[in-house]
């Protein structure tokens, strides 16, 4: 290893390269508690040739790398599987390449946050849409194509964000540099489109979790941001698992433009008000399951006949309007405005000793997610009696000296 690790520096330098064991544990960890493996050796390239010298390396010599964006992520993909391999950390490629405002497309290093691409496309009254992962926008814009990712918030309306994907260019295992979409065309002068270039490779690319090839730059379709918005969240009655189904079906099918809507399960309402993680709910008399929606506009009246179009929905099915403020309990002002997301949930981890998330996003057609949920309540009441015992077990293993 000491070889390998000779061969790296000369590629990065000493500054960006480290077998340290502090270091080396430290990667080997997101926000799951779980220890899957250390890596050999902790690189921090600066740009494509780069990795691809390092890919090179690891090729020849048979070692894993793994990339890593922020690693944020609640898979488990940025770290590595047994104690072996090297990580290959993204953050120094961070960098906006180019910004065409006339085909609306966005060049960027894959190891840029959605954050600092949103803060920067702001000025210029744009937006990515699709806000990428739920684990944050500190998340990585590889990161987000990697995992197909739809947690970030605008999904509803643009659709994960390899729906917003134009062209990559990504470094293959054996150190060869490709480029996707119109860059495959070497006249190309600039990203302009995904396909019409034979087969979508760069659909490989998407949700592969960075075993296919390491992403260096990242096209993104971009979009005007609306002037006008309005957000609203209501509580559910009782069987509000179906009536939640029902009512982002009814949504759907009468072709209401929503930047986004979500259900939350009233076991959420309930852990995040009584462990005092969202203070907004605690005044709640019922803490019932929630619904909200976000539109967007161009025109006041625009806005306006959309919320009528959703409140009717809403009251025909006998959901409570929580209030126009964040203290009323409104999380979608908070979700849309604050630019919340879906970090209330992680409010949720660690919210109890040895609890933390290992997730995964799964698709379900609307009609059958109270159906799934259901499910997964059943398994729970069958297995109460095992699942308290691990916990015990975890308490006294990992815990030592926290009262049960």
């Amino acid at each position: 290893m000491s070889d390998i690790f000779n061969k790296l520096e000369k590629i990065v330098s000493e500054k960006y390269i480290s077998k340290d064991i502090y270091v080396r544990h430290a990667y080997s960890r997101n926000v799951d508690i779980v220890l899957q493996g250390v890596p050999d050796i902790v690189i921090r390239p600066k740009d494509t040739q780069e990795i691809s010298e390092i890919l090179k390396v690891a090729n020849e010599e048979n070692i894993t790398v793994i990339p890593r964006g922020a690693g944020i992520c609640e898979f488990g993909g940025s770290k590595p599987i047994g104690d072996n391999g090297i990580i290959l950390d993204m953050k120094r490629m961070d960098n906006i390449v180019n910004l065409n405002e006339e085909n609306l497309v966005v060049t960027v290093e894959a190891g840029i946050s959605w954050a600092k691409l949103n803060e920067y496309l702001c000025h210029f009254g744009l937006y990515t849409g699709s806000m990428g992962p739920g684990s944050g926008m500190t998340a990585s814009i590889g990161g987000g194509i990697s995992h197909h990712s739809v947690g970030g918030g605008g999904c509803a309306k643009y659709g994960a964000c390899t729906n917003q994907l134009v062209s990559l260019e990504v470094v293959l295992p054996t150190g060869e540099i490709i480029e996707t979409g119109s860059q495959a065309n070497k006249y190309s002068k600039f990203p302009f489109n995904r396909f019409g270039n034979g087969p979508d490779l760069a659909g490989l690319f998407c949700g592969d979790n960075g075993i296919f090839g390491v992403k260096t730059k990242v096209s993104l379709q971009i979009f005007p941001k609306p002037e006008f918005a309005e957000y609203k969240t209501f509580q559910l009655p009782r069987k509000e698992r179906e009536v939640s189904a029902k009512i982002l079906n009814e949504i759907r099918q009468r072709g209401i433009d929503v930047y986004d809507a979500m259900y939350i399960m009233d076991l959420i309402v309930r852990l995040t008000a009584n462990e005092g993680y969202m203070p907004i709910w605690s005044q709640l008399k019922k803490k019932r399951g929630l619904i909200f929606y976000t539109i967007e506009a161009n025109t006041e009246v625009e806005l306006d006949e959309k919320v009528k179009l959703l409140d009717n929905i809403m009251e025909a099915n006998k959901s409570e309007d929580l209030g126009t403020e964040i203290s009323n309990g409104n999380i979608a002002k908070w979700h849309y405005e604050e630019q919340g997301h879906w970090q209330f949930y992680h409010n949720l981890w660690g919210i109890f000793p040895t609890m933390q998330p290992l997730t995964a996003e799964c698709f379900s057609p609307i009609n059958q997610y109270p159906k799934i949920l259901d499910d997964i309540d059943q398994w729970d009441m069958e297995h109460d009696q095992d699942m308290r015992k691990i916990f015990e077990w975890l308490v006294i293993v990992l815990l030592p000296g926290v009262d049960q």
